[in-house]
């Protein structure tokens, strides 16, 4: 092993630079309608966004020499577009409700990780309510839920988050899917 003594290895300085940019769309139309005992709500609409993420972590050596380890670096890009129709439907008489509710949504993710990626996914949710009296109520529900990777959780390698910490991260196109349900009683 030769070790060269006219090359420092010290850091002298190090600088992070990130650039981060978001462009948003969004745009939705509702239809509501009542007959008899039931309610009808319609939701439809479009959203689109786009995300850019560069940064790279820069060190000077006290020799002046800058370098960059591909670690730490970040160039993502991470486009995002949904399509939906929500429609629930509720049945009220006396005593008793009962709302059901269906979502329906077109997912289409681009980036530079992972490329396009298509997924429809269906959500559905249930919402009992039965009053024993004005003040006095016992409610179920239940949602079936699937939720988009965010962006803060697609860039890879090493971030610094503040002054002598990192984040490391590998990138997940994975949905996180969740069943949730409640039993209230209210009096």
């Amino acid at each position: 092993i030769s070790i060269d003594s006219t090359v420092s290895t010290n850091i002298k300085e190090s600088n992070q630079e990130s650039r981060f940019s978001k462009e948003i769309l969004r745009s939705n139309t509702q239809f509501l309608t009542k007959f008899s005992n039931f309610k009808l709500a319609v939701h439809a609409g479009f959203y689109y966004e786009k995300n850019k993420f560069i940064s790279f972590l820069e060190t000077i050596n006290s020799d002046n020499i800058p370098s960059t380890d591909l670690n730490f670096q970040n160039d993502l890009v991470y486009n995002y577009s949904l399509s939906y129709i929500n429609s629930d439907i509720t049945y009220k008489k006396d005593a008793f409700a009962a709302k059901l509710g269906i979502g329906t949504q077109y997912f289409k993710f681009k980036n530079n990780i992972d490329g396009n990626q298509n997924n429809t996914i269906i959500n559905p949710s249930l919402k009992l309510l039965y009053r024993f009296s004005r003040h006095t109520n016992l409610v179920s529900t239940y949602s079936f839920n699937q939720v988009a990777p965010e962006e803060t959780n697609l860039f890879e390698g090493f971030v610094q988050t503040g002054f002598g910490s990192f984040r490391n991260n590998e990138a997940n196109m994975q949905f996180l899917k969740t069943h949730n349900y409640s039993i209230n009683f209210n009096y």
